[in-house]
């Protein structure tokens, strides 16, 4: 999920070899148009449109979805004989640091290797059409937000409780990790779900950073995310790993209100004002379970080091059904709905 690009001859070279799987075949670091190669609009979604240099990948017609900067594909891993994501990424506009973050998103994930993270299993550079096309595992669901937007109704706190612990291990694993990884961007449109099996992967790890920690502790530098998601200390260029407590406690917000977080503010400043200020999303207090509402409070302290590692947040009695009835509904206290808030559009921007 930047610096000046820094790592010579990237572009021609985005799958390394010491992150290629050893037991699979690998791919070419840059592919020639095969002769399936075509605008895809003249094919049905069915028809497999383009493979892999080594042939191991195919591409069909049918489009997943689309991001800020990539496009995503239905494809087929002929040797294990799943589905899998066909990612594209058009390079030719790109800045030398949006090309850093696009690799820097490859190379983060496909060295992560956990139940609760999307898997990236190769990489390669097309030069011909200047795309930059990488394989990850399919999530059928789609992500959370949309998942949770589909269902309409409230969520029962046993359903909030399940995912929110899905989360905590994802974040558990980044944050353990030799250096650490910060996600930076979390929110429920980064994080995915396995619908049929209510399987929970974090993903969109393009404004991930690697956190070089030391016994006095690391700090990384620079403003990235989502206003709405991001903590007091991202905007300070100074942060950890708890700038995704933050984020994960902003997730359960919008899981139980099914809005974005601070849905009474109208412009990014006055997010911005509320957050520095230390204020919390007013919908917070509407929270009818104490459990729930006390463990988002505490993710949500302006003090990062006064929140919950991932590790401790899953010890919280919310999580560990202490004393709370699951079958309940994520329950909110009437209030007037509030009115004008960001949309969709301008959380993207």
């Amino acid at each position: 999920m930047n610096e000046e690009h820094d790592r010579a001859a990237s572009e021609e070279d985005m799958s390394s070899e010491e992150h290629r799987e050893s037991h699979e075949e690998e791919e070419e670091d840059e592919e020639e148009p095969s002769e399936q190669d075509s605008d895809s609009g003249e094919h049905a979604e069915d028809e497999v449109v383009e493979v892999s240099p080594k042939g191991r990948f195919s591409r069909f017609n049918r489009k997943l979805g689309s991001g800020s900067y990539k496009q995503v594909y239905l494809g087929f891993d002929n040797d294990t004989g799943r589905e899998v994501a066909w990612n594209v990424i058009p390079f030719s506009r790109m800045s030398p640091t949006e090309k850093k973050r696009i690799q820097d998103e490859i190379n983060i994930t496909k060295s992560l290797d956990h139940r609760r993270i999307i898997h990236c299993m190769n990489a390669w550079k097309n030069s011909e059409r200047e795309e930059v096309i990488f394989i990850t595992e399919r999530v059928t669901g789609g992500s959370l937000r949309s998942y949770v937007n589909r269902l309409g109704g409230p969520l029962k706190l046993k359903v909030v409780r399940n995912w929110a612990c899905q989360i905590l291990e994802g974040l558990e694993y980044l944050h353990t990790r030799e250096p650490a990884v910060i996600h930076r961007d979390l929110k429920c449109d980064n994080i995915f779900i396995n619908g049929n099996v209510g399987q929970i992967l974090i993903g969109d790890l393009g404004l991930s950073s690697t956190l070089k920690m030391t016994r006095t502790g690391g700090m990384a530098q620079s403003v990235v995310g989502t206003p709405e998601f991001m903590a007091p200390e991202l905007y300070e260029e100074r942060y950890g790993t708890p700038v995704d407590i933050y984020a994960f406690g902003m997730c359960l917000v919008e899981m139980v209100s099914r809005q974005f977080p601070f849905a009474e503010c109208t412009t990014t400043v006055q997010v911005y004002n509320k957050v520095m200020n230390g204020e919390q999303p007013r919908v917070i207090k509407r929270i009818q379970d104490e459990k729930l509402r006390g463990l988002i409070q505490a993710c949500l302290l302006k003090d990062g080091k006064q929140r919950p590692t991932a590790t401790e947040a899953l010890m919280f009695s919310f999580l560990r059904q202490e004393g709370s009835n699951g079958d309940q509904l994520c329950g909110l206290d009437p209030e007037e709905q509030p009115r004008g808030g960001r949309s969709e559009q301008q959380l993207e921007s």
